[in-house]
């Protein structure tokens, strides 16, 4: 018996099949998001790094209502802020217009 080879668009949809059924993963479009990093192919762009600038901007109004001298308050911005950010931008290479709106 013989066996008629597969094209490539079907050989891929197997190989999709069969690794969506091990792992139990779903299959998504970029960009995506993955341990707080945008995930993306091509070129950076500064809609991908809105929710990193909003998650620093609500933790600093979050601070807002608190009961803190001038100083502790800034102190507590540089300490969590830097602290949040460090990973992100470690693995992140974002554009210099997202850096300047977190300084």
């Amino acid at each position: 018996m013989l066996k008629v080879p597969l094209s490539p668009e079907k050989k891929a949809s197997l190989i999709t099949q069969r690794i969506k059924t091990i792992t139990s993963f779903t299959m998504k479009a970029l960009p995506i998001t993955c341990i707080g990093a945008p995930l993306y192919k091509g070129n950076k762009r500064k809609f991908l790094y809105v929710d990193l600038i909003d998650k620093a901007q609500a933790k600093i109004s979050g601070w807002e209502h608190c009961h803190l001298s001038y100083g502790g308050r800034l102190q507590l911005i540089k300490t969590v802020l830097s602290k949040m950010l460090i990973y992100l931008l470690q693995v992140m290479n974002p554009p210099v217009s997202t850096i300047q709106k977190l300084e």
